[in-house]
């Protein structure tokens, strides 16, 4: 008959233990991230440019053009239909309907934003969210040409711009606090 006498763990073990548990915890506050930041308008406008360039990039490949806008509530985009810029005379068939429109990014909290496309100041940003009253401001065309615009973005006490040419690399600046 064999007896055991076991009597716990063997140091090796207790420290391959503290090892693995360090290293989960270690996970676990990574993905969290910072809980006390504020949002970042320069982080914002990164993502923001980004998704601009991959909504044109589809407008080119599909050969379909898209309208995007901005409002308080963040960016959304629409296909351009060529009836879209062609009066309807009155026509009551439903094809004076808009276009649906697709939010691809909500600012973080509360901003406050300044707009200049094709270097005129852009103003219509009336808090709606994406139905018939908002404007899209930014057209991407099927060929690959893309309205110029300047995008200026606050958030709590941060500024930054984002300078997103008609041709060429866009570029976001931070601009640091508010006077």
């Amino acid at each position: 008959m064999r007896v055991s006498h076991h009597q716990g763990m063997s140091l090796i073990e207790t420290l391959v233990v503290l090892v693995v548990v360090s290293l989960m915890a270690g996970a676990a506050v990574l993905s969290l991230g910072s809980i006390n930041d504020e949002p970042s308008p320069h982080d914002e406008l990164i993502d923001v440019a980004q998704i601009i360039e991959h909504v044109c990039q589809q407008a080119m490949i599909l050969q379909q053009p898209r309208a995007l806008g901005f409002d308080s509530e963040g960016l959304f985009w629409s296909p351009v239909r060529a009836i879209d810029s062609i009066p309807n005379n009155g026509a009551t068939n439903g094809s004076d309907q808009a276009p649906k429109r697709h939010r691809v990014h909500r600012w973080d909290g509360p901003v406050s934003l300044s707009l200049r496309v094709e270097g005129l100041r852009v103003t219509a940003f009336d808090g709606q969210g994406p139905d018939a009253s908002t404007t899209p401001q930014i057209y991407c065309g099927s060929l690959g040409e893309q309205s110029a615009f300047e995008l200026t973005l606050s958030a709590g006490s941060a500024v930054a711009r984002l300078r997103m040419p008609a041709v060429g690399a866009w570029s976001v600046e931070w601009l640091g606090r508010p006077a």
